[in-house]
């Protein structure tokens, strides 16, 4: 499923607005807060939407800090409750998502290049994928052009970090301060402590700010409500939100403490403007009126040929934007991004799959114009005749199916290359945005693969599928040549099901529809009448014996993250393992990511568990995969990750899926 490719004028007019704190009498406030203070923070995490917002926007809001959230990853591998955008373009949309909650806080935001490769149990597997060396080189520089006084962990660098690229952003930031580069902090703060555990400062974010009209936790909450993809608009009343926050002093070159009231103790000039521009900073500050702050504008204009002598580039910005905002002149700045190219190129999938046995496939090709004017030429594919197109305006998009001959079991690449007067264009530029956020473009290669597998189905199949937070999983189905129908909350409360032989819930069928809770019975009725009701992974919101007989989750719901984890076929002879297609070990290779998320912890004797496997360490885990008779039908429960594998056209987890979706009574 691709991101929506046009928006309402709307929303890109609400990503481009100012907030009401950044205008005005407030932004002045801001801006003054700002001028007196040279303290600077580098907070370190490893995902956008771990960070600590309601602290953030204590020390950027509340203090004047100039702060940079320095987020590893993109967040490419997390959940995403409002599009259909997975890995790469997830991870743009999650950039755009902490761009805009760090617009609240009043931070800046930095990445390193650095991929989030799905949960890690432990900081061990962690390493095993990333470059331990080249991930701090890369925050050592970002350090280096901050030249922050303080750095701050969202995590320890502990095992209690609960994920492995959490505890590696903790390792990172203790590498950063114990071994400097060409800048050195002078302390070192984590977070994530409790009241119980050894803390040194809980900054008091629940100040209550009289002329920004709101508490810095409030406006923290508010920004940290933006990482809609994750969920978190929905936790404005969660007390997880409202708790209080401690952070532990782990490294000082000032000095220790047991206790403290400020991030910036004990760093005496390192956070405060030169003597002389404190001193003309003091007459500003005796004229300052936010109702009228002309009469400051004098000894602004001493102020700033002061920081101008200083050449500290930081402080004549600081001092030039307090002295626009008094001028009304001062307009904040807009981030926008183009498209680079007239025409983007695109295969409409990475990889098609194809049964052994077809002599093609139907693939297609979609051009997409981004030129003002009309745009014509010529498009070539691999191993295909040439065609003509032509474009008429902005926008505009055309599809062009082509039908490519398959033989053997195997891969066939395939490559798409437009050319337009005597230029080439083999990219895909695809549009990335949400309401309220404004437009990024993710680019890549015009490349697709058809890919021959032996993989069949059993005949007679009518399926139908009910999205979830959204997934590519019916297409898969129809690749396999089973026709799928998308289940509407009509179709699910009233509509005749009993046309289809299977109903698949698609990931997070539960946590995204109330229809689906509602009308859960009529679900589990398609079942008892003889269909087959096939529910792919749930979150907790699951967790409340929604299947014929009873299960339980609990909140901490097991996953298994290593994709290349041992696994234990506990039932060899059930037919989902036999036929249509005959399932052996080999089948769990080549995995991508993860093998499974939310599984099951107890479960009644009714359902019966067909596959274990375990992460290095962990319990061998049988809640992934269970059946159980329900009537006259069927019910399965079935975490594994489908919705990972298909989309990457891996074979086993074909023919696997395939035996899935093939089980009748």
């Amino acid at each position: 499923m691709r991101a929506l490719f046009a928006l309402p004028v709307l929303a890109s007019a609400l990503a481009a607005q100012p907030l009401s704190e950044d205008l005005g009498a407030p932004g002045l406030w801001q801006a003054w807060k700002r001028a007196q203070t040279t303290a600077r923070v580098l907070y370190i995490t490893a995902h956008p939407d771990d960070e600590d917002a309601a602290t953030l926007t204590y020390l950027a809001r509340g203090l004047g800090a100039d702060v940079t959230l320095l987020s590893l990853t993109r967040g490419e591998s997390g959940a995403n409750v409002i599009t259909g955008d997975f890995f790469a373009a997830l991870g743009k949309l999650r950039e755009l998502e902490l761009e805009k909650a760090a617009q609240y806080y009043g931070v800046r935001v930095r990445h390193t290049s650095f991929t989030d490769f799905g949960f890690s149990k432990n900081v061990a597997e962690t390493w095993r994928v990333w470059d331990q060396a080249k991930l701090l080189a890369e925050a050592r520089r970002v350090c280096d052009e901050v030249r922050p006084q303080v750095i701050m962990s969202r995590f320890h660098g502990s095992a209690r970090d609960g994920h492995g690229q959490h505890t590696a952003s903790g390792e990172i930031a203790k590498a950063l301060f114990a071994a400097p580069g060409q800048w050195r902090p002078s302390k070192l703060y984590t977070g994530n402590w409790n009241e119980s555990d050894a803390w040194t400062i809980q900054p008091p974010v629940d100040t209550y700010d009289a002329v920004l009209g709101r508490t810095y936790a409030e406006i923290g909450l508010e920004g940290y409500r933006q990482h809609r993809s994750q969920g978190m608009d929905r936790m404005l009343n969660s007390p997880l939100m409202r708790r209080p926050r401690y952070y532990k002093l782990e490294g000082s070159h000032v000095g220790p403490a047991s206790k403290e009231e400020s991030f910036f103790e004990r760093l005496g000039r390192e956070a405060e403007p030169p003597i002389e521009l404190q001193a003309a900073l003091r007459d500003v500050g005796r004229l300052l009126r936010l109702e009228d702050p002309k009469p400051m504008l004098p000894a602004l204009e001493r102020a700033l040929a002061i920081a101008l002598r200083t050449q500290d580039h930081h402080l004549e910005l600081k001092i030039a934007e307090l002295r626009g905002r008094a001028q009304g002149t001062w307009r904040p700045a807009q981030k926008s991004e183009t498209p680079h190219a007239p025409l983007s190129v695109a295969f409409d999938s990475e990889v098609s799959v194809v049964p052994a046995g077809r002599a093609s496939a139907q693939i297609a090709v979609v051009l997409r114009s981004f030129s003002k004017e009309a745009i014509a030429g010529r498009l070539r594919v691999t191993g295909q005749p040439d065609r003509d197109f032509r474009l008429t305006r902005e926008g505009e998009e055309l599809r062009l199916p082509y039908t490519v001959a398959v033989a053997k079991a195997a891969d066939y690449p395939l490559e798409a290359v437009a050319t337009i007067a005597d230029k080439t264009y083999s990219t895909e530029v695809r549009p990335i945005t949400a309401p309220g956020l404004r437009t990024t473009y993710l680019r890549k290669p015009a490349r697709h693969v058809v890919r021959v597998v032996d993989v069949k189905v059993a005949p007679g199949l009518r399926v139908g599928y009910v999205m979830g937070t959204g997934d590519d999983v019916p297409s898969a189905i129809r690749q396999l040549g089973v026709p799928v129908e998308l289940l509407s909350p009509e179709d699910v409360a009233t509509g005749d099901l009993s046309r289809f032989t299977t109903i698949l819930l698609g990931i997070r069928a539960y946590a995204a529809h109330e229809d689906v809770k509602q009308h859960n019975r009529r679900l589990l009725d398609f079942a008892a009448l003889g269909g087959t009701l096939i529910v792919q992974y749930n979150t907790p919101e699951f967790d409340q014996n929604y299947g014929p007989y009873p299960y339980t989750m609990t909140q901490r719901t097991e996953e298994v993250s290593e994709e290349n984890s041992p696994v234990r076929i506990l039932q060899p002879n059930h037919p989902v393992f036999r036929v249509p297609n005959a399932i052996t070990l080999s089948d769990f290779n080549g995995w991508t990511e993860q093998r499974g998320s939310k599984f099951w912890m107890t479960w009644s004797q009714e359902y019966v568990p067909l596959l274990e496997t375990h992460d290095t360490g962990q319990a061998p885990q049988e809640g992934g995969w269970l059946e159980a008779k329900h009537g006259k039908g069927l019910y399965i429960y079935c975490a594994y990750a489908w919705y990972r594998q298909l989309p990457a056209g891996v074979p086993g987890a074909y023919r696997l899926f395939a035996n899935l979706l093939s089980r009748r009574p």
